[in-house]
């Protein structure tokens, strides 16, 4: 995988990552405390307005409804997190995303807040930061804890840059392909050790060459009955006979 190529997915999957590691905090915000989080319809609402000529409204809520501006918000929700994705990457580097650590990720989580306090919130008629609502302080706090959890999402996928590293010589691959290998180096290792090990006594004596008894029984049989085609004459003496049979 070239660089560019490395570079898009890293950015879509670490900010698809982060965008819904924010979620789940404003889930857990919703669960816990009762504090609603923001409905991304009205995101929808504002991009819908767009085509139209208007960017900005006295009051979100109240402005006309456009038809998909549900789908359209959560879409645009996620672009962003993966836009800031790619910022933060731009910034810090691919390597960066292959080892990623926190402070670089919390930095640019603060930073991304500037969307919301100086471009929506505005837009939607809160204000600049909040300024309008009935407690500012509270609805910054709010968001710039929010906005940290997107950078803390962004060290979340920490097993996804292992799969696209890359090696010490230069070249991409895939550490999926290299495991067999180093399987197999392992066995052929194992069979090594267990070739220059000491064999246990049963293995020794299952292994050592056996003695032919079946040419050694033709022999005796022969001897008794006599061969003269082998030149093995009849004897009926027992300590010859032991002797050739031992």
């Amino acid at each position: 995988m070239n660089e560019q190529l490395e570079f898009v997915v890293r950015a879509a999957a670490i900010g698809t990552g982060a965008t819904a590691v924010m979620d789940l905090w404003g889930l857990f915000l919703k669960r816990a405390f009762a504090i609603p989080p923001l409905d991304y319809a009205w995101v929808g609402r504002w991009i819908g307005h767009f085509p139209r000529g208007r960017f900005a409204h006295a009051n979100i809520a109240q402005a006309p409804r456009i038809r998909g501006e549900t789908p359209i918000g959560w879409v645009a929700h996620y672009a962003i997190g993966i836009v800031f994705a790619a910022l933060l990457m731009a910034v810090w580097g691919l390597d960066w995303a292959r080892h990623p650590t926190l402070l670089p990720a919390l930095v640019v989580g603060m930073s991304t807040v500037v969307a919301p306090f100086f471009a929506m919130q505005p837009a939607f008629g809160a204000g600049i930061a909040a300024s309008k609502t009935p407690d500012p302080n509270t609805a910054r706090l709010r968001g710039l804890i929010t906005h940290l959890s997107f950078g803390v999402g962004c060290t979340a996928l920490r097993c996804f840059p292992h799969t696209c590293s890359r090696s010490e010589s230069g070249g991409s691959r895939s550490a999926f392909r290299t495991q067999p290998q180093i399987l197999k180096m392992e066995s052929k290792h194992e069979i090594q050790k267990l070739d220059t090990a000491d064999p246990p006594l049963a293995t020794r004596l299952w292994l050592a060459p056996r003695p032919t008894f079946r040419y050694r029984a033709a022999t005796r049989v022969d001897t008794l009955g006599g061969n003269a085609a082998e030149g093995c004459p009849a004897s009926r003496d027992p300590k010859k006979i032991l002797d050739q049979i031992m």
